[in-house]
């Protein structure tokens, strides 16, 4: 269940950044690349850090908490590294302008795409 809702949860915060993103006027494939760069380090500490806090079980004496402990670590590290960074994105893309089904999304503004490049770069130094 913890598993579950934290997938959930990371998945929920992922998308609606990607929303967002097309609504502003990104074209869908944009949305989706610029929600994972803009989600990726915050959802990446939170499962980190999430992680850490169930090695603790990895390290009880019962074999019932150790195994829960390694369930639970392996899950939280495979949700945030390889289905919030690899699957999902996949899956939004294959279907993309399916996403938004039924809300009608508008058209893609390539301006706004130029603008948020030109944003980016300025600010590397």
């Amino acid at each position: 269940m913890v598993l579950l809702a934290l997938g959930l949860d990371y998945s929920i915060f992922y998308f609606s950044r990607v929303y967002e993103l097309r609504r502003a006027g990104f074209s869908d494939r944009e949305a989706i690349r610029h929600g994972l760069a803009s989600t990726g380090p915050v959802i990446t500490c939170a499962g980190i850090i999430f992680a850490l806090e169930f090695t603790g079980g990895l390290l009880s004496e019962a074999p019932l908490n150790r195994q829960g402990g390694f369930v639970v670590v392996v899950g939280i590290l495979l949700d945030t590294f390889v289905v919030r960074s690899c699957l999902v994105p996949a899956a939004l893309s294959v279907g993309a302008s399916a996403n938004w089904w039924p809300a009608a999304m508008p058209d893609a503004d390539i301006k706004v795409e130029k603008l948020m490049m030109q944003r980016l770069l300025k600010q590397q130094p």
